[in-house]
């Protein structure tokens, strides 16, 4: 493993399991083998013995700043997969890639840009393609859910950052409703109606006096290794204002485009929070 200020590109990549014991909802048929879309069917999904996952992450650092460990340029891949009688997500990919510090005199901004793709299983696919067999050909089926996402956050002066974010997503909710939800048989995402791509613009201004704008290399380490790589805010802002928005554009199959945005102000007094 190499160790701070050791030359040279670091980088990892790391394989892993999950398993759970509990049980879980069969995503096509119900206890006695019947299709859910079937009249026939008592409407209860079968219930299956356990679940688990494989998963797989690799990042690497591709460029560096003279011998700074955190400025320079890093790329990262994560991908998973579990079984799709039981998981409405089959397999998950992203991949993406940061820029920090690359300007002498902004050596904090970090800019990243990332993809990912969430694949609906053929076990929830078969459902639909039940509902268009046994309710009405026009019924949607879910196939998947892609996302394009670039984030900047800059430095405005020491402890103040200013993090605009954009997100783009193809066929929300994997593109129609859940069958079995409140509002079967719509090509919506779980509550805007037909939604068939969204387009969001999220931010936040920080003031942070005492925590670093990046976690600590022991922080990182207990990080969750499929947790969100750019969620990485502080782990201590107790003192200042956070302000944080989110807008945001939807293209609908009959609404054409809606509008919307969102605003959230949060205040933190000096001292809260402390142990």
């Amino acid at each position: 493993m190499q160790k701070k200020g050791d030359p040279g590109l670091d980088g990892k990549f790391k394989l892993g399991a999950w398993r759970h014991f509990g049980f879980f909802n069969d995503q096509r048929f119900d206890g006695a083998g019947v299709s859910l879309a079937d009249t026939a069917s008592n409407g209860v999904p079968g219930l299956l013995s356990g679940d688990f996952g494989l998963y797989a992450v690799a990042e690497q650092k591709i460029y560096r700043v003279g011998g700074d460990d955190d400025r320079g340029i890093g790329a990262f891949s994560r991908a998973s997969y579990s079984p799709p009688d039981r998981n409405l997500i089959n397999y998950y990919a992203d991949t993406g890639i940061e820029f920090i510090g690359l300007a002498e005199g902004r050596p904090k901004d970090k800019f990243g840009i990332a993809a990912a793709y969430a694949h609906v299983s053929p076990r929830a696919h078969a459902l639909d393609l039940d509902f268009q067999r046994l309710a009405t050909a026009a019924w949607p089926a879910r196939s998947f859910e892609g996302l394009l996402t670039a984030v900047y956050q800059y430095e405005m002066r020491a402890g103040w950052t200013l993090q605009p974010n954009f997100q783009f997503i193809v066929h929300p909710g994997g593109g129609a409703t859940n069958p079995l939800s409140s509002l079967p048989g719509s090509i919506r995402s779980a509550h805007r109606p037909e939604v068939l791509t969204e387009a969001y613009i999220a931010g936040s201004v920080a003031r942070d006096k005492d925590a670093p704008l990046r976690p600590t290399s022991s922080q990182k380490k207990d990080q969750d290794d499929q947790g969100d790589r750019y969620s990485e805010e502080p782990e201590q802002n107790r003192h200042g204002v956070s302000f944080q928005f989110t807008g945001g554009v939807s293209r609908c199959r009959r609404e054409g485009r809606r509008l919307r945005w969102l605003q959230d102000l949060h205040r933190k007094l000096p001292g809260a929070g402390k142990r």
